[in-house]
């Protein structure tokens, strides 16, 4: 006998094991000539209608991108024309509701605490990681072979105890007689912001305040070596507080509980004045063409609330945002083409059964349903984004833009489309030039 082992693992934790596996082949099979077509009859419909939905989203999310990319460029270049650096000191009621650069010390006043184990430590934000043991559902997946009886599947479910951040719901679990985790876990993965920071003599508002340093590990050696919490006692232990009868000897159910600090520092913001704090400034974007496709892809104005640790200039912080920028528009670019190709995949399946009786049109899918659909996604997608470029920013001649916007797309489009015409073309040349006894 012969025994084969697949492991599939459906938990959440990352640190459980994987059985590696080998596949098995069941053998020949009879089948049914009507179960071909009939699929095809079947899955047509919702072939075309999935795959038009995703070409649709595809064209919506690139002429979406490209008209907020648009926007987005323009506020930021507004916005390098009308910031003024300002000190952070005092504050200048002259400046209300002007976009100000400000930078200073950022300090913490009071201490962050955990409302639920009293925990409190000095910073802008606090983070509390908490673990519970638990026990944890791996299945396993045997394929027995034998030449007498054939194969068998069967199933198998293993559990283990180990620390995971998530309550494990063992009512879910699928074993005939699973174990038993608690009911809730009591303590979860929170966070909380100090409630008072200020950068000189303005106030920053907490969304400000998150944006504020990087989580370091909090030090617990000098805080008290027990809290009495409402399910127990927390004991210290390493780095972390317990809750649980012997951190030695962990039990189903125990808990450990460490902490984050993000402390404050130097900062530097850009936004819009508003009494002693900060909000979003607003900057409209007059885009010179195509205004009802802006309208309705993009109000036209976007918004500057930039926060960076350090002492950052004016124009350094714009051209981050810029390069942020670029990057999203690129990454919206890909995933635009990405569903498009999908998109056409799907809707080439559902018309191959054309191909098979219309010989003169197969002549141009020669290599094959995905190498077509990637060839004419990535050509509309391109000629989309095109056009959206050109309708949000527009050029010097908007008559002139549009023109050469569609002049490109079509020389695009006909270079895809030629593409099989151009390939059987430079074949025959080749055997030609070849002649009849070279090889």
């Amino acid at each position: 006998m012969q025994q084969a082992t697949v492991s599939d693992d459906y938990s959440d934790h990352s640190n459980s094991d994987r059985t590696g596996g080998m596949d098995v082949s069941i053998g020949p099979q009879r089948r049914n000539r009507f179960a071909a077509p009939l699929a095809w009859l079947l899955l047509t419909p919702l072939s075309l209608a999935l795959g038009g939905l995703l070409c649709a989203s595809a064209f919506a999310l690139l002429a979406f991108n490209e008209v907020t990319g648009a926007v987005r460029a323009g506020s930021l270049a507004r916005g390098a024309q009308l910031a003024v650096t300002v000190s952070a000191d005092q504050v200048d009621p002259a400046r209300e509701g002007d976009l100000v650069h400000v930078a200073g010390l950022a300090v913490a006043h009071g201490e962050v605490v955990d409302p639920e184990t009293g925990f409190s430590a000095s910073g802008t934000q606090l983070l509390r990681n908490a673990e519970m043991l638990q026990w944890v559902e791996r299945r396993i997946i045997e394929v027995v072979s034998d030449s007498a009886e054939g194969e068998e599947v069967i199933t198998r479910y293993n559990y283990d105890p180990q620390w995971v951040k998530s309550w494990q719901d063992s009512g879910r679990f699928q074993g005939s007689q699973p174990p038993s985790n608690p009911p809730s876990m009591p303590y979860l993965n929170e966070g909380w912001l100090a409630e008072h920071v200020t950068v000189g003599a303005f106030r920053l508002r907490p969304w400000q305040i998150k944006r504020i340093g990087k989580p370091e590990p909090l030090d617990l050696s000098s805080f008290s070596p027990t809290r009495q919490v409402a399910g127990g006692t927390l004991v210290r232990h390493g780095n972390t507080y317990y809750l649980g009868r012997n951190p030695a000897q962990p039990q189903i159910g125990d808990i450990r509980i460490s902490y984050s600090i993000l402390r404050p520092g130097p900062v530097t913001i850009l936004a819009a004045q508003s009494g002693t704090s900060f909000t979003t400034y607003k900057v409209s974007v007059p885009l010179p063409a195509a205004r009802s496709l802006v309208n309705l892809l993009s109000p036209g104005s976007s918004e500057i609330d930039v926060l960076r640790n350090g002492t950052v200039p004016i124009e350094a912080m714009l051209s981050g945002e810029q390069r942020h920028r670029v990057l999203q528009t690129w990454a919206l670019r890909v995933v635009g083409a990405l569903v498009m190709v999908i998109g056409l995949k799907f809707v080439l399946w559902a018309g191959s059964g054309l191909l098979s009786v219309m010989p003169k049109v197969r002549r141009f899918f020669p290599q094959g349903k995905g190498f077509v659909s990637l060839r004419l996604g990535l050509g509309l997608s391109v000629i989309t984004c095109v056009f959206a470029w050109v309708a949000a920013r527009g050029l010097a001649d908007e008559r002139l833009a549009q023109h050469g916007a569609s002049a490109a797309a079509l020389i695009l489009l006909v270079w895809v489309a030629s593409e099989p015409l151009r390939s059987r073309y430079a074949s025959e040349r080749g055997r030609a030039w070849r002649g009849p006894n070279r090889g």
